[in-house]
């Protein structure tokens, strides 16, 4: 009912469940119970189908004793192709699954209309080109935070 998978690069993770992973081993009496990957997905089947597993009961075991390899893409044009893909075919995940997403998954649109939003309105009226200085400070100051928690060691990855 599990399915395992490891990170391409080495980490403290250990042994661990996680809500999902990237392209993970499934084991065959669990692609039996809940079908292929979904064919009409370009990107994202992986997604889809973590979704469809922990809806289902099953859980995602994130484990060292396994090895995969990620390849990179070539080149800055390919990886802006792969990333944008990935966001066009969320929406048909989305639209799939509704309560698949959770509210992580808004925060980096919500920052991207907060910064063009307050930037635009900042060319007509004043007060907006403060918001997009606060936006841009509270943005930095949780990267600050985050990137201080996990130097320390004090958040496990999952």
């Amino acid at each position: 009912m599990a399915s395992a998978a490891r990170p391409s690069a080495p980490s403290r993770i250990g042994r661990c469940w996680s809500r999902r992973w990237p392209s993970p081993p499934i084991a065959g009496r669990t692609l039996q119970r809940l079908g292929p990957f979904d064919e009409e997905l370009v990107r994202n089947q992986d997604d889809e189908y973590n979704y469809r597993l922990l809806k289902s009961g099953g859980r995602i075991l994130l484990t060292p004793d396994i090895r995969s390899r990620y390849y990179s893409r070539s080149s800055l044009r390919s990886l802006w192709r792969q990333y944008y893909q990935y966001g066009y075919w969320k929406v048909r995940v989305m639209q799939k699954h509704p309560r698949q997403m959770r509210a992580r998954q808004f925060a980096p649109p919500a920052l991207v209309a907060g910064l063009f939003g307050s930037a635009a309105l900042g060319l007509v009226w004043r007060p907006f080109r403060w918001l997009l200085g606060a936006v841009v400070a509270l943005y930095l100051a949780a990267n600050v935070v985050a990137s201080l928690s996990l130097g320390r060691g004090t958040r496990r990855a999952c």
